[in-house]
């Protein structure tokens, strides 16, 4: 029987849901790891290990997850200095449909491969 990360891993490709997955089935995944993590998630991503709180709406019917970034952490999972702000904080965000991304500090940001993040 596959992990709840592995169900999450095999269902997606680059920073989306593979096509033709029920959405169903997408929020079931997604709920359960939010039911797992109501108040922060820990992940490993290009072995860089990352902690993340939970960012509740006021409702609390919407949560994204968000974490701040060292510069080494950000040139880690990016490979790349790109985007990267002289003084401002880089950051990480998993929002709740799934997609994974990665700012700089400014208006640049990339999309990660969920794939890529092991959900510790």
């Amino acid at each position: 029987m596959k992990t709840l990360s592995q169900k999450f891993q095999s269902l997606v490709q680059g920073s989306q849901f593979v096509v033709g997955t029920q959405q169903v089935e997408r929020e079931l995944i997604m709920s359960e790891i939010i039911n797992n993590n109501k108040e922060s998630l820990s992940i490993s991503i290009e072995g860089v290990v990352i902690k993340l709180n939970a960012n509740w709406s006021i409702s609390r019917k919407s949560v994204n997850y968000y974490s701040d970034l060292t510069k080494k952490e950000y040139i880690a999972i990016t490979g790349s200095e790109l985007g990267l702000k002289k003084n401002k904080t880089p950051y990480i965000s998993i929002q709740m449909d799934g997609r994974v991304e990665i700012f700089g500090g400014g208006n640049h940001r990339q999309s990660i491969s969920n794939s890529s993040i092991i959900i510790l």
